[in-house]
């Protein structure tokens, strides 16, 4: 009886070495490695798109903005708060004294940016009213829009953008 357990051991013993292999020293993969999935596509630019006639932008960022007068190609954009407001001062030229905190609403543009260069954020203030030029002690509504300022680093905007002189990327 004790050899047959013997033997049953040894047997057993004999098995899981030969099963598990040895190290030999030498490093070999086992199988062989397969991809099940295509590797992730770049991110699709949504905010700080370049955007033109031929070129539209995307649903999550649906405005093609355009700066300076004539200009064929914008960027995209979207609103970020809308009927934000501003009040001036009773110096002269009028400054700014108050109005709508667009900080709270960065993230509606952060979460549109893919970019690696610049900063997206709830700036940029359209369809001011009044029109025309500040005048003292009065109340301004304006539409927020998302844009991307300059960044500190190089390149300070996304490709097809470049910083102009109010801090902003823009084609």
């Amino acid at each position: 009886m004790r050899i047959a357990r013997l033997i049953v051991l040894s047997l057993f013993a004999g098995s899981l070495f030969a099963a598990c292999g040895g190290d030999d020293g030498e490093s070999m993969i086992d199988a062989p490695i397969m991809i099940d999935a295509p590797p992730d596509a770049p991110p699709i630019p949504k905010l700080g798109k370049v955007c033109n006639a031929s070129t539209p932008c995307s649903a999550e960022a649906p405005d093609c903005l355009t700066v300076g007068a004539g200009a064929t190609s914008g960027f995209c954009s979207l609103l970020c708060h809308a009927d934000a407001m501003f009040m001036t001062d009773g110096s002269s030229p009028p400054a700014v004294v108050s109005g709508t905190d667009l900080t709270a609403d960065n993230s509606k543009c952060t979460a549109q940016f893919v970019g690696t260069a610049g900063v997206a954020s709830c700036f940029l203030p359209l369809n001011r009213t009044p029109a025309g030029a500040l005048m003292a002690n009065t109340t301004y509504t304006f539409q927020a829009y998302c844009a991307v300022r300059c960044g500190t680093g190089t390149p300070m905007c996304p490709t097809g953008l470049t910083c102009n002189s109010n801090g902003l990327c823009a084609p």
